[in-house]
């Protein structure tokens, strides 16, 4: 028996304060139907009050008005601490969904917690019809990080630090093991630098995963020629 798809990337499109996308890229070909199913995603900053079963949304994906007359509804964007999303559309040639919110949200509110179900009714399956992770859900979880300079450790004792000069503000969100952070660049220029570097390695040319760079676009941006940096994506 196969061990099921597996969940290999998460990336957020559009700026830091208007993410309008989520986009996940899986190792395999999914079945169409679980993959569009919204009720299989949760994404937010209130893990909590997220559970291995599934999560009814029509009793709260609508809020009340005050207006008197006529009755209006109005969709309520984050319930219970979790994006809402209107719609997950699947691509099998890429392997990837693409998750639209009722509305464009702020990553550093709500890009905290995700978990994608591989166990219930609502889970993800391939299209010989075997589970996400052979029937265990997907968690993971980012940490924030904000200023001009961003420094951590990774699991392989690698000192890493960005700095960013000139206009603009850099927001990195590191993954719970401290792997692939996903950097996005708010109110940058053409006079603004992106560099990184990495110290006290332990092997003569480390190498650091960056999933994705968002709002780099005109920039002078030092991780795409620097050899301890990959970037997997970068976008305007």
């Amino acid at each position: 028996m196969t061990a099921g798809p597996a969940l290999m990337a998460v990336e957020l499109t559009g700026p830091v304060t208007a993410v309008n996308a989520v986009v996940l890229t899986f190792n395999e070909s999914l079945d169409p139907a679980t993959a569009q199913n919204v009720k299989a995603y949760s994404l937010g900053h209130n893990p909590a009050q997220i559970s291995g079963n599934s999560f009814d949304l029509t009793s709260l994906l609508f809020r009340k008005t005050n207006h008197p007359t006529p009755a209006v509804a109005h969709p309520r964007l984050v319930v219970a601490g979790r994006i809402v999303f209107s719609s997950a559309v699947y691509d099998d040639a890429t392997h990837t969904v693409t998750l639209t919110p009722l509305a464009p949200f702020k990553a550093q509110n709500y890009f905290r917690y995700l978990r994608v179900k591989g166990i219930g009714p609502d889970a993800i399956k391939d299209v010989n019809g075997i589970a996400l992770n052979a029937g265990v859900d997907t968690e993971s979880r980012w940490f924030l990080h904000q200023g001009k300079t961003v420094r951590w450790i990774d699991p392989q004792r690698n000192h890493v630090t960005l700095k960013l000069t000139g206009p603009g503000k850099m927001y990195v969100f590191l993954r719970g093991n401290k792997r692939q952070p996903a950097i996005f660049i708010q109110g940058a220029t053409a006079a603004t630098t992106l560099t990184g570097t990495v110290k006290n390695a332990r092997v003569s040319v480390p190498v650091i995963n960056i999933a994705e760079i968002e709002g780099a676009n005109g920039i002078n941006n030092g991780l795409l020629n620097n050899p301890n940096f990959n970037v997997f994506v970068t976008t305007p």
